[in-house]
């Protein structure tokens, strides 16, 4: 199986769920069956740690040096014989001329993608085309920036920018359907597609977006987002080139994300007019009585939840989920992020009965990062440590989300107006999901010692280790369960069925394998990056679990 980077590893849910793709790979490694070999691409630059943070993590869960292999520059010889075959095989050629050119800029860059720019540069070149038109960037950055200004020229600027920009803006990218949708409420592109005529219906026609897809040959990768195929950059350099591109102004970001932020919300959905004007142009070569207009653009409703005729919940806006907060913090409508998101009681009761707690958690963090204001920044805290301390029932029982907050955070309520409008939802709303609503504080309230609790065992704890970076906690009872402290998920589960139960537990000094020893004298080796483990029979009790890695 090949992958084309780390976050496009799926587990298979009944609602399409994206989970955590560390946490995937963490409990594969022992799994994988027969021949089945997993082929993944990731960065790695030591300057930039957030970069290289897939790479380490990969370096931590396997052992092998020869599995990493570095993809290095091809050079001269090996770019050039490329080209020429995939030439050959298209049945073209250049004249030599052009072949200078060619060899000119591969003296300058010979990484793989590069060769496959040059490549798709040189295959459009005729014999007869003119010298100034046969021109190579010497940069993967310059020839990306080369291939936007030529579908520019070709389909239009405005259509171009604004559609690649919105594919650049999403946080996970953007179905075809979305996409068009976005375009048909973008009234400065269709002020322009629409100089000469009037259309019946005021959206995008689907044809001009295919063409500019298919002048962008392998470019635009599809994957699965939220249950949604979506389509997205293939390579990093792509998105980074658009992002300086498109998005060299603060006001630019702000606009793409806010009519991103604007159709998840639903604004124009479900026949709702959006009002536009029309240009200079149009009012006189249509004789236009005014320049104000409204037109349905044919977009849907965005609704947290779809349910059947019967009133029954078919399945999650997921697409919603995941993208509305990351365009309401991004585009700075943070009074739209309070109401419609983090302070909205449908909205956190809906995801967390569609999405896993932390999915929900990391719309706080994000916010608390982009939020300058203290007061707000105290709120934000509040709930989020709420739903953390909660996060062991609300995981599965999402119903009792407004006992939770109502009962951990009625002393808040006082000077904090967020917090009240928040817990006032749960009092109104709250008993349409869940009976018990408390009338005073009774639960811990964040802020205390009491951060979450870890559950996951049915029997007592006889053991626990912190890892050396204070990150994971392992423990046992009858199985091995590691806890994540960040976020208090848990990351690995392993039952090995033993006889008995665990009395000790010891950590070797990388944090890498954990020892323990049972009730009937058998001793447990387990890997803890991956699932393999296995047992020593002994003679006697062993009090001292230090020696087992002299083993």
């Amino acid at each position: 199986m090949a992958i084309g980077n780390i976050t496009e590893i799926m587990l298979p849910q009944p609602l399409g769920l994206r989970l955590s793709h560390h946490n995937w790979l963490l409990n594969q490694p022992g799994t994988l069956l027969g021949k089945f070999i997993v082929v993944a691409s990731c960065s790695y630059e030591p300057a930039k740690l957030e970069l290289s943070r897939d790479y380490q993590f990969l370096r931590r869960i396997i052992d092998a040096q020869d599995n990493f292999i570095e993809i290095k520059a091809l050079g001269f010889d090996l770019a050039i014989e490329i080209i020429r075959r995939w030439l050959s095989e298209a049945r073209r050629d250049l004249v030599q001329h052009q072949w200078e050119i060619v060899k000119n800029a591969i003296r300058h860059c010979s990484l793989p993608i590069f060769i496959k720019l040059v490549f798709a540069e040189v295959f459009r070149w005729r014999s007869y085309t003119k010298l100034q038109d046969t021109h190579l960037a010497l940069g993967v950055i310059d020839s990306i920036m080369m291939l936007f200004q030529k579908i520019e020229i070709q389909h239009g600027r405005q259509l171009v920018f604004h559609a690649l920009a919105y594919i650049t803006a999403s946080k996970s990218g953007l179905s075809e359907t979305e996409l068009e949708d976005l375009i048909s409420l973008d009234d400065i592109v269709l002020d322009d597609v629409y100089q000469y005529h009037m259309p019946p219906v005021r959206r995008i026609p689907p044809l001009l977006w295919t063409r500019i897809k298919n002048d962008l040959p392998n470019y635009l990768s599809e994957r699965e987002a939220d249950g949604v195929s979506v389509q997205n950059w293939y390579h990093r350099q792509f998105r980074e080139t658009a992002l300086e591109r498109y998005f060299s102004e603060e006001d630019q970001s702000i606009y793409f994300h806010s009519m991103i932020a604007e159709y998840f919300l639903g604004v124009w959905g479900g026949g709702k007019p959006k009002p536009f004007k029309y240009t200079e142009m149009q009012i006189m070569r249509f004789n236009l009585p005014s320049a104000d207009g409204e037109a349905d653009r044919k977009v849907p409703l965005q609704p947290l939840v779809f349910q059947s005729k019967d009133g029954i919940v078919s399945r999650y806006n997921l697409r919603k989920f995941g993208e509305l907060p990351f365009h309401f913090i991004r585009s700075k409508r943070f009074d739209d992020l309070f109401n419609h998101v983090l302070f909205n009681y449908k909205w956190l009761h809906a995801k967390l009965a569609a999405c896993p707690l932390q999915a929900v958690l990391s719309d706080f963090d994000d916010a608390f990062v982009h939020i300058q204001d203290p007061h707000i920044k105290r709120q934000i805290t509040l709930v989020a440590d709420a739903l953390r301390l909660g996060g062991a029932i609300l995981s599965h029982y999402p119903d009792m989300l407004a006992p939770q907050l109502l009962s951990r955070l009625l002393p808040e309520s006082m000077g904090h107006n967020l917090v009240k409008a928040l817990l006032k939802q749960c009092d109104l709303e709250g008993p349409q999901d869940c009976a018990l609503i408390p009338v005073a504080h009774c639960l811990h309230t964040p802020g205390g010692p009491l951060k979450y609790s870890l559950e996951g065992h049915q029997f007592a704890v006889f053991g626990f280790k912190l890892t050396s970076d204070c990150r994971y906690i392992v423990s046992v009872s009858n199985k091995f369960l590691t806890f994540d402290m960040s976020t208090s998920d848990l990351a690995r589960a392993v039952a090995p069925k033993i006889r008995g139960i665990f009395q000790g537990l010891s950590l070797s000094p990388d944090d890498k394998y954990a020892s323990a020893w049972t009730s009937t004298n058998q001793m447990d080796y387990q890997d803890i990056d991956n699932t393999t483990y296995f047992f020593v029979l002994l003679n006697s009790k062993v009090h001292h679990l230090s020696v087992a890695f002299s083993v």
